[in-house]
């Protein structure tokens, strides 16, 4: 199955699991030597198996078949860093783009897993918000507080403008690995 917004609510176990088997795929392919970025990661490119390990599903890049279709092409500017620009109904590089715009995705890519529905519309975290505001309700007080705010700042620390400020995705995983032994 894909990972999808829509599905039944995940608990923070199986969000925070998700999210450190994704950083885990990523990391692997960012440690091979001249290895290709994985430009096109975004939620739905995340499969999950019956224990919600996640795979990570690559579709060959078509430059036509994203200009050819604004949704795909809006969806996928959603998830890329601000090196990448709109124009028209394409999407260009205005920068240098490799490792520092998948970790930008990434981070897109938790805020989806952790916040609710209306704040997964914007491209950045607030600079000052309580953890309360953003996380999805469905969650209920099913989750440490503690550990939530560490995920939002790992989220801010991703989606960063200056990619120079990004971490590396082993730090980022490793981070995820402290998130999740959290429990208050």
């Amino acid at each position: 199955m894909f990972l999808s917004a829509e599905e039944q609510p995940l608990s923070w176990e199986t969000r925070v699991k998700i999210a450190i088997g994704t950083a885990q795929g990523l990391a692997f392919l960012h440690s091979i030597k001249n290895s290709p970025v994985h430009l096109e990661l975004r939620m739905h490119n995340i499969m999950l198996d019956e224990q919600y390990n996640p795979k990570l599903f690559y579709l060959e890049s078509n430059k036509q078949y994203w200009e050819d279709d604004l949704t795909l092409v809006r969806e996928f500017s959603r998830y890329q860093s601000p090196e990448f620009k709109m124009t028209g109904n394409s999407i260009t590089c205005v920068g240098r783009s490799g490792k520092e715009g998948d970790i930008y995705t990434f981070g897109v890519i938790l805020l989806d897993l952790l916040a609710k529905l209306e704040v997964r519309t914007t491209d950045y975290l607030p600079a000052s918000y309580k953890i309360g505001e953003i996380i999805d309700p469905r969650l209920g007080s099913d989750y440490p507080a503690n550990a939530a705010t560490k995920m939002g700042t790992l989220i801010q620390i991703c989606t960063m403008c200056d990619m120079k400020k990004r971490p590396l995705m082993q730090h980022v995983l490793d981070a995820l690995n402290f998130i999740a032994e959290i429990k208050d």
